[in-house]
């Protein structure tokens, strides 16, 4: 028998402002931490919700990202990562019968963006 051990993982969750005001048009990027291939992207909706499924290698943590892309179209925003640890309780579906599936893990990832402020004007070495 030949395969690859497979996961789902169902992350939910809301990206806001300091003030608790949903943040749309936000990417959501997931991948295992220490890696560089993203094998999950989303993007908020118009309340700041999102909600992404994916499947790939049953990791034991993982990075979710929200990252801002659409420049000022709604604010600037500092760009959050943060490490999701997935424990032997968040797995539901796990096949024990030695099956290549180890289940589904359904996570909530909220996260409060700051907002990067330009400055209204630009200084000069040579300006007074």
């Amino acid at each position: 028998m030949y395969g690859v051990p497979d996961a789902e993982f169902r992350i939910h969750g809301r990206v806001t402002d300091v003030e608790g005001l949903g943040i749309p048009d936000i990417k959501i990027a997931i991948k295992p931490q220490d890696y560089d291939h993203v094998f999950g992207l989303g993007l908020t909706d118009e309340f700041g919700n999102f909600y992404v499924v994916t499947h790939g290698h049953p990791f034991n943590e993982i990075e979710v990202s929200a990252i801002d892309i659409d420049g000022e179209a709604n604010g600037k925003w500092e760009d959050e990562t943060q490490l999701v640890e997935i424990d032997p309780e968040d797995w539901i579906d796990d096949d024990d019968d030695n099956s290549w599936s180890r289940g589904t893990v359904i996570k909530k990832v909220d996260f409060e963006l700051e907002p990067i402020f330009e400055p209204l004007w630009k200084s000069s070495g040579d300006e007074n």
